[in-house]
């Protein structure tokens, strides 16, 4: 089971709070961990990508910014991007 700390431990940018409380609430389910391990692991699929945003689009769905955790966050450039600002360039 992947948590929200540890994504966060790897990709070294904070999550807004109101994010990280609705994230936290559906986190273990299967479902998410199914989609977070593949975001992880950078195999999400065209599929997947389209599934993600019927079921976790921002507001309204049963997994709220899901797909914005998987597509967007949980992305290399994220690392890149927080080594980047700590070094004002």
């Amino acid at each position: 089971m992947v948590t929200l700390t540890q994504i966060k431990y790897r990709y070294k940018k904070t999550i807004k709070k109101s994010f990280s409380k609705e994230i936290e609430n559906y986190i273990l389910s299967e479902t998410p961990q199914k989609y977070i391990n593949k975001a992880l692991t950078y195999t999400l699929t065209p599929e997947d990508r389209k599934e993600l945003f019927k079921i976790g689009k921002h507001k309204n769905t049963k997994y709220n910014h899901l797909n914005w955790l998987c597509t967007i966050y949980i992305h290399p450039f994220t690392i890149a991007e927080n080594l980047l600002n700590k070094i004002n360039i």
